[in-house]
């Protein structure tokens, strides 16, 4: 049976590793947001109508014409961090098949999140990255120049989730007339560029949130492009007047193509890796479930559990953690044990910054006879901000009338906008005065990347109730902290 529990064991500790690997090396370099070959084109319908070049007016009726965008990344592409995107749009009259405009551009960018390597366009982005968030971006994608984009709506295409980002405004894009391949471009006179008559230029993109890609867009200048003086800002003569839109056939067959991204990078993101840390846990489960058990000493250790144990008591496998502060998160947390197994799912609500995180997971008990260890989880978290992977410890070290418990934590974020971090909140060290009352206090320290430490302490005082107990920490500031009265409750049944 031994031998059975540890080669359980070993496979168990061999598909965590297996998914960890999978999470943060195979699936990080296979979804990228532009991998090597990486390629997209849609092809959408509009108009493209000239001014008359004796008149200088904008005819009535416009023709409709064929819009064909194409981005793929070039295969000059060399340079470690870096590849150079290329980025087409070609529009044809669709009754004679004649190119009446064309523009190419070839921008440096970073593989990881599509934006803008150049020193000047740095925050820009070329295409939208994976994991889209509800804010503004700066575009920057052929004829389109640092285009402010906000965040709309959230819109279902035929059951597909996307994000909206418009702009509506100042167009100004002269260097896209200049011309290449079969359009002979057009010209400005000296000192005039090319924009959009009274900034009624529109751009909207509907996005797919979790892979960053375009399923849907709506483009154009109906008011018509005209000279305008740089230096006066007078309007002279009409150039074109355009629009163009994702519909039909195209936006039906782009609806499913970004499905399909959608569904491949869910599973080597999420699935795969997941489905191997759940049979790795069930598998460690197994191999220690027949295993002498030790005592469960709660969600966050109630000091009193290993008195409880000495005495011969029997452990309790349901455990509860409540705690807030008013200036700190609001933490809730319920759990069972299975000897050495053990459950663990919760909530962390923190109201003043509209964060909330949902947790989940399981882990093991590892104590000695004395009631002396720790408890080691690994669970999954979804954060208002991101997807997190978290380890929790919760050690317990007791001897004689005195103890301390503690609550450690580190986040690894798995989608690129999510930060790293890690606390000890908290860390106290209590002595009984009597049967039912512990005095003594408390250490916390918070850390997120980038910004500097919180640390906090002062007393603490622990009333034991029968089911669990009541703690109290008036904690202080000792650095980047704001000082807060606690309540902690604990109970196991």
């Amino acid at each position: 049976m031994r031998r059975r529990n540890d080669a359980l064991r070993i496979a168990a500790l061999l598909l965590i590793g297996a998914a960890a690997a999978w999470r943060f090396g195979l699936a990080r370099r296979w979804t990228q947001r532009l991998a090597p070959g990486w390629n997209a084109s849609s092809d959408y319908v509009g108009t493209m109508t000239y001014a008359d070049p004796r008149s200088g007016r904008l005819p009535d009726r416009d023709p409709v014409s064929k819009y064909e965008r194409s981005q793929r990344v070039s295969p000059d592409s060399g340079r470690p961090g870096s590849m150079v995107l290329e980025d087409r749009l070609l529009i044809r009259d669709i009754e004679t098949g004649k190119t009446t405009w064309e523009y190419t551009t070839w921008n440096v960018v970073d593989p990881r999140t599509g934006g803008l390597q150049a020193g000047a366009y740095r925050g820009d982005i070329a295409v939208f990255p994976r994991n889209v968030q509800r804010t503004r971006y700066r575009l920057r994608a052929n004829y389109v120049k640092g285009l402010p984009l906000n965040f709309e709506r959230v819109e279902s295409l035929d059951g597909l989730p996307t994000y909206v980002f418009a702009y509506r405004g100042r167009g100004e894009y002269t260097e896209s007339y200049a011309g290449s391949g079969e359009y002979p471009g057009i010209t400005p006179p000296p000192g005039d560029e090319i924009r959009c008559a009274d900034d009624q230029f529109y751009y909207r993109v509907w996005v797919e949130p979790i892979t960053g890609e375009q399923v849907k867009l709506e483009e154009g200048c109906l008011s018509g492009d005209y000279y305008y003086n740089v230096a006066t800002g007078h309007r002279a003569g009409a150039v074109a007047r355009w629009n163009g839109v994702t519909a039909g056939d195209a936006l039906i067959e782009r609806i499913a193509e970004v499905r399909s991204l959608r569904s491949q990078y869910l599973w080597f993101t999420r699935y795969v890796p997941g489905a191997l840390v759940g049979l790795g846990v069930a598998l460690l489960g197994f191999g220690l479930r027949r295993t002498a058990p030790l005592a469960l000493l709660g969600a966050l250790l109630l000091p009193q559990a290993a008195a409880a144990q000495d005495s011969g008591q029997a452990s309790h496998p349901w455990f509860v953690y409540l705690r807030d502060g008013g200036k700190s998160p609001l933490y809730a947390f319920a759990g069972y044990s299975f000897g050495r197994p053990a459950v663990m799912a919760g909530v962390i609500v923190d109201t003043p910054n509209d964060y909330t995180e949902y947790v989940a997971g399981a882990g093991v008990n590892l104590f000695a006879a004395n009631g002396n260890g720790t408890s080691l989880f690994a669970l999954g978290s979804k954060a208002s901000d991101s997807w997190y992977l978290e380890v929790y410890a919760l050690p317990s070290v007791s001897r004689g009338r005195c103890g301390a418990t503690g609550f450690a934590g580190l986040y690894l974020p798995l989608e690129a906008q999510g930060v790293g971090q890690y606390f000890l909140d908290p860390v106290t060290l209590l002595c009984r005065v009597h049967a039912r009352i512990a005095v003594g206090g408390s250490y916390t320290i918070y850390k997120i990347a980038g910004l500097p430490a919180r640390e906090g302490a002062g007393p603490a005082l622990q009333v034991t109730l029968p089911p669990g107990s009541l703690t109290l920490d008036a904690l202080a500031s000792l650095a980047n902290f704001t000082r807060e009265l606690r309540l902690t409750l604990q109970f196991a049944w």
